[in-house]
């Protein structure tokens, strides 16, 4: 992992430490919980004057400080090992600003301020030039208006139109390096009926981590078709996300994305808790989703979409601990197709993982993977643990790199408080890719970040 990483290890398993006696009362230790009260005072004291006004609305906001250490494998020409080593360090500053109600009506702004505190190659390493893809940057990430449609006789009801972030099945909510994912639309969101909250809008672009692939770093709002890796600009997306909670112990979730001149994506999601004894939960859970053609892609993108996905998840849970087996299926390879689920906004598959499912392929067609997804607490942390290992077909066309290969990746994910408005999480990434070329050997990546927030 380097030396740079293991120094940021033992600090970071030194601040779980402090933290944790900080938190168990002053007798644990004297020094580090005066110093947390007295952080969460400056941060009330920030914008505790200007909300008790009131009249000029509400201030908020965080300082978020990401530092990331890689080591991926790629192969050389040759088809030797290439080893990337690299590690990049930024603070981010985030300002949230919400204005007062007038008739139903209120803005909201978000400004995202991301410095780089260091970007840094390790000796012998030939990696890309934004190969962390943890970069400084400044823009607008949400600013909209939300009206409230009770003023017109439709009770539980509003639309907003602007740069919003949502959380959808096929749009995840997510902030993978620092900013959340977000997108320049018009939504109707609605819960006139029981049970049923239901969101209808369209979006024009998107800004994410994921759009690093179309621009250097994401603070403009792009076309989705730019994502996609096509040659030409689309109309957006017009989507719909239904939410029905009106049975007892059940979730139902049905979406259709139509995405123009791309795809169109339907799924359903849904599972039921089924208590079994005192606190004994087993909550079974299903995923499907498919992707059709829509006109150009055939033509003038990637070719014929034509995929399917399906995931099955067996939850057990008993108070704070939880393992949860799956499975996914992706849609067989076909000739002249495209077979791969497409994901450009990443998505709520267990196997979806934001942290690599790339690297371990995945989503790729006719592939098969098994998930095994644990949370526990120890004192007041919270360790997340996610296992998958994909097999791909062994009938791969269209060229497939990945025909009959063997893909693992475990992921660790280390919550703690550390004082009221401070929080921080630790994450352990391994994976493993196989290779069907018996003169080269399985490529190997290593992924260790430390994430430091700070509310105010």
């Amino acid at each position: 992992m380097g030396r740079r990483c293991l120094y940021g290890l033992a600090l970071a398993l030194a601040l779980v430490v402090f933290a944790d006696a900080a938190s168990a009362g002053p007798e644990a230790c004297g020094v580090m919980l005066p110093f947390g009260e007295y952080m969460d005072r400056m941060s009330d004291e920030v914008a505790g004057p200007f909300n008790e006004l009131g009249i000029l609305g509400t201030l908020s906001g965080k300082v978020r400080s990401f530092t990331i250490w890689q080591d991926v494998d790629t192969y050389n020409a040759d088809g030797s090992i290439k080893k990337q080593k690299k590690s990049a360090s930024t603070i981010g500053f985030f300002l949230d600003y919400k204005t007062p109600e007038y008739a139903g009506l209120y803005g909201k702004l978000q400004y995202v301020d991301v410095r780089q505190v260091y970007d840094g190659e390790h000796p012998g390493s030939k990696s890309d030039p934004e190969f962390t893809q943890n970069g400084q940057y400044r823009m607008i990430n949400e600013l909209y208006l939300d009206y409230d449609l009770s003023n017109v006789g439709i009770d539980s009801s509003s639309i907003r139109v602007g740069r919003q972030i949502r959380h959808y099945d096929f749009f995840k909510k997510f902030a993978l390096r620092q900013k959340e994912q977000s997108m320049e639309a018009v939504v109707l969101s609605t819960g006139y009926i029981d049970g049923l909250a239901l969101d209808v809008g369209h979006m024009t672009g998107f800004s994410s981590w994921s759009s690093l692939n179309a621009v250097p770093y994401p603070t403009k709002f792009i076309n989705i078709g730019r994502q996609m890796g096509v040659r030409y600009e689309t109309a957006g997306a017009t989507f719909m996300n239904a939410r029905y909670s009106g049975i007892e112990h059940a979730s139902l979730t049905f979406y259709d994305w139509i995405m123009y001149d791309l795809m169109n994506v339907l799924g359903v999601r849904a599972s039921y808790d089924v208590p079994l004894y005192q606190d004994i939960h087993f909550i079974p859970g299903a995923h499907v989703l498919t992707e059709r053609d829509m006109g150009r892609m055939k033509k003038d993108g990637l070719g014929k979409v034509s995929s399917y996905a399906i995931e099955v998840t067996g939850e057990l849970k008993k108070g704070k601990f939880s393992i949860e087996p799956g499975f996914l299926w992706i849609s067989p390879n076909k000739a002249g197709e495209v077979n791969d689920i497409l994901h450009p906004f990443d998505t709520l598959f267990s196997a979806d993982s934001e942290k690599g499912g790339d690297y371990t392929r995945q989503m790729s067609a006719g592939s098969r993977t098994f998930i095994l997804r644990t949370w526990f607490n120890v004192c007041k942390a919270k360790v997340i643990t996610a296992y998958y290992y994909t097999e791909h077909s062994k009938n791969a066309v269209n060229g497939a790199t990945d025909k009959g290969t063997r893909d693992q990746q475990l992921e660790t994910d280390i919550c703690l408080p550390l004082t009221k408005n401070t929080a921080l999480k630790l994450t352990f990434v391994y994976g493993c890719r196989g290779t069907n070329v018996d003169t080269r050997k399985d490529l190997e990546k290593k992924d260790f970040r430390i994430c430091l927030d700070h509310s105010f």
